[in-house]
């Protein structure tokens, strides 16, 4: 099997390019082109039915709308009728004045005819109060009022005055007082009497149930579908389907909302459509009365219109995967030529780079490697050479660098045995001068531009010194150091001038003879961390980030100019993580921080 393979590969290779081109493409077009197809009708099929599902979110929205908008209408007018002050004097008084013919007084007569006038005049309300009184009754249109008594056991109305000062809700039921067969929604509220609290009967608002069913069937307008509304103990108000037979049947590809789909969609959050089988539905919850208000619509009303352009693009996809492989043979057959003629004219530059097994191979892509291996091995050659100047270029920068370092420690050196020599200090001018010769004679001998942690330390200890019998004690100075790291190799003479500047532009500058400077190395994560701290007059926030910037000059020229060289040739020897860092406070310290690799001997 093994021997099969690897034949099968070498035969494959040994194609020429316009065959293998041909092959590729057979496998690698016709196979995406099939999936990204399946793929795009799948999405695009699932994106039908989320639009879909939210045009039923929609219409479910404005469903809930329009009825909430009835149901606070009918809550705010229970509310409202059970304060009206005259209603609750009518039902307050112990017993209603008549006339001798049994005929309500004026005053009552009035006060009647007022209510009706202002509650009949709203279409589609129904009020009837329910009093305590035994002679208060009174029928005239959408107002009725009645002894309360035949009532008082019924549960809807010990609800209603048990609610307090709620509104109580009385789902659908039907009321012969307004009609024969109709049904009503009503809101029903305690009214009771102002001086001991005491329930003087009940004020109801009822909706008529066909303005609902007109609102629900006005949802249904621009789609084929089925609307369902539930009540809170999820049993069945109302149906009206504009496809749907309710006996069970199917018609027109709609089914009736099953009992295991009313089921499961109850166990869902309302919000985001269900698909159900070849349907989709949702639902709900009408806030006032916790209905729940369902659409079910047909798929296929949705994705007919797809099917068939799906049936009408397949044909249409396979004659352009034909044409598509005729057109790739003769593109194949035109690249292939021009390669061929450029190995040709490749040939002659010699051979090296490639594997032999690569160099081997009898197509144009051989043959253009043979020719490219001749050119591969020139360029290495070129490659090389220009590592080699790059090299040089760099030693030239690096010692340009360190004889400025060099020739700015030298200069101060000699102007310190010259002030120790004015001022007679004989031995300190033994002690300097053998310091600068140990560091002129480094210098000659030390080859590979770095030297122990411990000797630049020595270095800075002895200048450290000098400067201080120099500046007469106005300093002091400590080291801080890590023994392991006392023999790790650093770039010579990067700490002097750091010092120097910490004496020259921080202590000196700054009143008072308390100067210290410390000198802390440690290593943190394979790092050399070498920090320089003073506690002089620090540094302006506003030149912080400029000191070690190439085109900033410094006050004190040379100064400027050796900070810069250090950073610049940390950076040229160890590599651009690495280098010089300055924070400070102004008026409190300053502290240099040196960032190097960890390197041994």
């Amino acid at each position: 099997m093994k021997d099969f393979a690897k034949g099968l590969c070498v035969k494959w290779w040994n194609l020429r390019i316009h065959q293998r081109m041909l092959l590729s493409y057979s496998l690698a077009v016709i196979v995406p082109i099939a999936m990204i197809n399946a793929w795009t009708f799948m999405t695009t099929r699932s994106f039908t039915l989320n639009t879909a599902s939210d045009n039923i979110d929609v219409i479910l929205s404005k469903g809930n709308s329009v009825l909430n908008a009835q149901f606070v209408s009918l809550y705010e007018r229970a509310v409202a009728i059970s304060n009206t002050q005259e209603l609750v004097r009518l039902f307050s008084d112990t017993k209603v004045p008549v006339q001798d013919d049994g005929i309500p007084t004026l005053e009552i007569s009035t006060m009647l005819t007022a209510l009706d006038r202002i509650y009949s005049t709203s279409p589609g309300y129904y009020f009837k109060f329910y009093a305590k009184q035994k002679d208060l009754s009174y029928y005239s249109g959408n107002v009725i009022i009645l002894n309360s008594e035949p009532y008082i056991q019924q549960s809807w109305y010990q609800k209603a005055t048990d609610f307090g000062y709620g509104v109580y809700w009385r789902d659908v039921h039907e009321d012969p007082d307004f009609g024969a067969n109709r049904r009503f929604v009503t809101a029903c509220r305690a009214i009771y009497d102002e001086q001991d609290g005491s329930v003087l009967g009940v004020a109801t608002v009822s909706l008529d149930f066909a303005w609902i069913e007109e609102v629900l069937v006005g949802l249904l307008e621009s789609n084929r579908g089925a609307v369902y509304l539930f009540d809170a103990d999820e049993s069945l108000i109302y149906s009206k389907a504009s496809s749907v037979n309710f006996d069970g049947k199917q018609s027109e590809g709609v089914a009736a909302l099953s009992v295991p789909e009313q089921s499961a969609i109850f166990q869902h959050s309302s919000g985001r459509g269900i698909f159900g089988k070849n349907i989709l539905y949702n639902y709900i919850t009408v806030d006032q009365l916790m209905w729940k208000l369902v659409i079910v619509v047909p798929q296929e009303q949705f994705l007919g219109e797809m099917n068939n352009i799906f049936h009408f693009l397949l044909p249409v996809l396979i004659g352009t995967v034909a044409l598509f492989l005729v057109v790739t043979y003769f593109i194949s057959q035109s690249l292939s030529k021009p390669i061929k003629v450029l190995a040709k004219t490749m040939g002659g530059l010699g051979e090296d780079g490639f594997e032999k097994s690569y160099l081997a191979r009898e197509d144009e892509i051989g043959e253009l490697a043979n020719a490219y291996a001749r050119m591969v091995k020139s360029n290495k050659q070129l490659l090389l050479e220009t590592m080699e100047m790059d090299e040089k270029r760099r030693r030239y920068q690096l010692e340009a660098l360190q004889g400025q370092i060099n020739s700015h420690f030298i200069y101060n050196t000699l102007s310190n045995i010259q002030w120790l020599a004015a001022a007679g200090l004989t031995e300190a001018v033994i002690s300097t001068a053998t310091a600068l010769d140990k560091m002129l004679r480094v210098c000659v001998k030390n080859q590979s531009e770095l030297v122990s942690i411990e000797d630049e330390l020595d270095y800075v200890d002895s200048y450290l010194s000098i400067q201080k019998i120099r500046f007469k004690n106005r300093f002091e100075y400590t080291f801080e150091l890590n023994d392991f790291a006392m023999q790790m190799r650093i770039p010579m003479f990067i700490l002097q001038p750091i010092v120097e500047n910490s004496i020259y532009h921080g202590l000196l500058d700054k009143a008072g003879d308390d100067g210290l400077i410390r000198i802390q190395v440690d290593i943190r994560d394979n790092t050399i961390m070498i920090r320089v701290i003073d506690n002089g007059k620090g540094i302006p926030l506003q030149n912080l980030s400029k000191v070690l910037l190439e085109d900033h000059q410094d006050d004190d020229l040379i100064m400027g100019i050796a900070l810069k060289n250090i950073n610049k040739r940390i950076k040229i020897t160890c590599g651009e993580e690495y280098g010089l860092s300055i924070d400070s406070k102004l008026g409190e310290w300053t502290c240099t921080t040196i960032k190097l690799p960890l390197v041994e001997d």
